[in-house]
């Protein structure tokens, strides 16, 4: 029976008679030397080595038991990425969110810095126009100015202005007139000079209220009755008498003939005597030979006292204030 056979190198097919099986000899195409595949015997199962085999199956994906084994060796790592991705950005916020507050400390730190220079800056600029006054008119300037029938009629904060360089408010000022009138009170807001406001104020009504207040009352340089002192007649030195400083915010305008009385320090019931501020932890003043100081919040009451007065002899610890 004739069996076919297929030239592995020309391909060319043929039939050739079974009695020829596993002989070699010359393709009658190519001529190349090819061996006829062998019969099958009943049972094999072995296949001519001339047969193109099929191919390798492709490995396929596990499943069932082995995927189940698989995905739990797998799982962990990916957790664990997963989890170091969370801590990162978790790490990261939390950075971002702190640098953001240290800035923003920092920056408050350095606005207070400024706003105690500026208000430093303030107070010597005030005093040295309070010293050219007196050095004008042989003496301080009256807290209040008074009508012939006692009333109110101008602040010292007025009658300093020519000396602060102000003026256009000083010769628009009317002094025949009461400070509240019509076309004084014109000037209140519109042309308040900012000397008068401590950059350290955050209330928006602070652009014409005054933070900067003289101390009247017996004993220091502005006397309830009578006229104020001279620098020449302060016996306890003009370094350690206190000229003009910051006070609380008391919401009066700048044109107010309004200021600090000692008188209220001695009521019943005040256990404290403090000038308030618009600064943490104290106040700033001036004393009368013109240097800046810083009055704590903690100062003692007879350090303080004894620098309003200006001929007590009391004497005056200069590490109770800083400069």
């Amino acid at each position: 029976m004739p069996i076919q056979f297929t030239c592995p190198y020309c391909f060319k097919k043929t039939l050739v008679e079974d009695q020829y099986a596993g002989q070699a000899g010359p393709c009658v195409s190519c001529g190349k030397m090819v061996t006829l595949p062998r019969l099958k015997t009943e049972g094999s199962s072995a296949q001519s080595p001339c047969r193109a085999q099929p191919p390798l199956p492709s490995p396929a994906l596990p499943s069932g038991l082995f995927a189940s084994l698989l995905s739990k060796v797998r799982s962990p790592w990916i957790s664990a990425g997963l989890l170091s991705v969370v801590i990162f950005i978790g790490v990261w916020i939390v950075w971002q969110i702190a640098i953001g507050m240290g800035s923003l400390a920092w920056v408050q730190k350095v606005h207070q810095r400024q706003a105690k220079a500026g208000c430093l800056n303030n107070l010597s600029r005030i005093a040295k126009a309070l010293n050219e006054y007196a050095a004008n008119h042989g003496a301080y300037p009256p807290p209040v100015v008074y009508d012939e029938n006692g009333k109110p009629m101008h602040s010292w904060r007025v009658l300093i202005l020519r000396e602060l360089g102000e003026f256009e408010i000083y010769n628009r000022y009317r002094f025949d007139e009461p400070w509240d009138s019509e076309r004084n009170s014109e000037l209140v807001g519109r042309l308040c000079p900012r000397v008068y406001v401590s950059p350290g104020a955050n209330d928006f009504r602070n652009v014409s209220y005054s933070n900067y207040f003289l101390i009247v009352g017996d004993g220091g340089l502005f006397p309830s009755q009578g006229q104020p002192l001279s620098p020449s007649s302060i016996s306890d030195g003009s370094g350690n008498t206190l000229l003009v400083v910051e006070g609380a915010n008391l919401f009066h305008e700048w044109t107010q003939p309004i200021d600090i009385d000692i008188a209220n320090w001695n009521q019943p019931g005040a256990t404290k005597i403090s000038l308030g501020g618009t600064h943490a932890d104290g106040s700033t003043a001036a004393l009368a030979d013109g240097s800046t100081v810083w009055l704590p919040d903690d100062m003692a009451p007879e350090a303080l006292k004894g620098l309003i007065s200006a001929n007590g002899g009391e004497p005056v610890d200069s590490a109770a204030y800083r400069p």
